[in-house]
C-alpha cells in the first residue's frame, strides 16, 4: 500500500492525470482484475489515494515514476547541453 507521503512524493513527479498512463502499462503488461478484465481507471485512482490494495496496480504506479524520472533527468541534461552552447 502506497503511504500518504509516498503519494505526496508520487505525485510531484507523475503529476495528476496519471491513470490512463498506469492503465496502459497495466495492459501493456497483461494485468487484469481478478475476472480477468481489463482495470478500470476508477480502480486505479482508488488504489493510488490507499482505498483499495491492488499489487498489479501499485507496480505499475512504481514504473511509471521511474519513466517519469528518467524523462525528466533526460530533458535536463539536453536542456544544459543546449543552454551551456557557445
Amino acid at each position: 500500500m502506497i503511504s500518504k507521503k509516498e503519494i505526496k512524493q508520487l505525485r510531484s513527479i507523475i503529476g495528476t492525470y496519471y491513470a490512463q498512463d498506469v492503465l496502459d502499462i497495466l495492459n501493456k503488461t497483461g494485468k487484469c482484475n481478478r475476472n480477468g478484465t481489463p482495470f478500470k481507471l476508477a480502480h486505479i485512482r482508488a488504489a493510488f489515494i490507499g482505498l483499495r490494495n491492488n499489487t498489479d496496480i501499485e507496480a505499475a504506479i512504481w514504473e511509471l515514476a521511474d519513466t517519469k524520472k528518467a524523462e525528466a533527468k533526460e530533458l535536463a541534461k539536453q536542456k544544459a547541453k543546449i543552454l551551456n552552447k557557445k
